[in-house]
């Protein structure tokens, strides 16, 4: 067994690696465990994550319109990049250096309990980093970005 501490959110570097548990209502930043309100989930083949969670471990800023009714659109802004998401869209796209490009995937963008969630290697692809995933021989169990 282990004991988890949650305290003050405090303004923190960009994150050399998040680890998500799907079903799990905390998430390891550089090691450091994290309350999460919006835990990973598996829906229809895919692996589901928290979006505004993974954006700010990974130092980008949250938006979203409208601000008045349900949210339509996400905005994501990380150092010179934007990353646009429609919610019920299968696709985002990603402007860097005034270029604009559109990633596709698998598995719309969708809003739990409140919460936005996108397919997690879209989510990685649009940040460029690195993703992975275990166990390999089973259910997926965790996802990791870095």
């Amino acid at each position: 067994t282990f004991d988890v501490t949650f305290s003050e959110k405090e303004e923190k570097p960009a994150a050399g690696k998040v680890v998500l548990t799907i079903g799990a209502n905390f998430g390891l930043v550089d090691g450091a465990v994290t309350e999460l309100d919006a835990p990973a989930f598996i829906a229809e083949g895919r692996t589901f994550v928290p979006v505004r969670f993974i954006a700010e471990a990974l130092g980008a800023e949250a938006d979203w319109e409208p601000k008045d009714a349900a949210v339509e659109t996400v905005f994501l802004t990380w150092d010179d990049m934007e990353i646009i998401i429609g919610i019920g869209d299968e696709f985002l796209t990603v402007t860097k250096d005034g270029e604009a490009e559109v990633f596709e995937f698998d598995g719309a963008a969708r809003i739990v309990n409140g919460r936005t969630f996108l397919p997690f290697r879209a989510i990685g692809e649009a940040f460029g980093v690195t993703v992975d995933y275990g166990p390999k021989d089973g259910p997926v169990e965790w996802v990791s970005f870095e």
